[in-house]
């Protein structure tokens, strides 16, 4: 299992929890990183959703691939998705990630599988739906997607997984 910490731009960082309940401080990934969204997408392969923030300057985020190495703590991190400001949430349907990017009022898709085997991170263009700062995302089995909407909970009006 794998953890998150915040850490507001200065000490976030991912934990390594063994079977038998050993924490490791994982290494090979960025302290600056304000951390919220942890996917798993097999025992050793998980998307972190991550944005760094300076002064007053915009945030600035992307989803990064961590992969779990042999010995604990061991894990290498790289980035798959840039171009999106304040990250909050994650959720996959049928190989696309869906993005709450708070910060720019909109929820993403990216295709997963170009994401993952692309040589360098893609740019998040494609906007799913434009929301009141989305919150952390939840997907229903039947492919609905659902956030909290600035002071509310909203879903999707159509199945992600249906929609172009």
């Amino acid at each position: 299992m794998l953890v998150e910490r915040f850490g507001f731009g200065k000490t976030s960082a991912v934990f390594d929890v063994s079977t038998n309940g050993q924490v490791t401080l994982a290494s090979d990934t960025n302290l600056e990183r304000r951390r919220l969204g942890l996917y798993v997408l097999d025992g050793g392969t998980f998307l972190s959703n991550w944005f760094a923030k300076e002064g007053d300057a915009p945030a600035a985020g992307g989803v990064s691939m961590i992969t779990r190495g042999e010995t604990p703590g061991s894990v290498k991190e790289r980035d798959i998705v840039t171009g999106l400001d304040k990250l909050v949430g994650l959720a996959v349907i049928d190989n696309k990630l869906f993005i709450s990017d708070q910060a720019a009022n909109r929820i993403v898709r990216v295709d997963l599988l170009e994401a993952r085997t692309a040589s360098t991170p893609i740019e998040a263009a494609d906007i799913f739906a434009t929301v009141e700062a989305p919150d952390l995302l939840a997907a229903a089995p039947d492919g609905t997607l659902y956030t909290k909407c600035g002071a509310q909970a909203c879903a999707s009006s159509r199945s992600a997984a249906a929609r172009p």
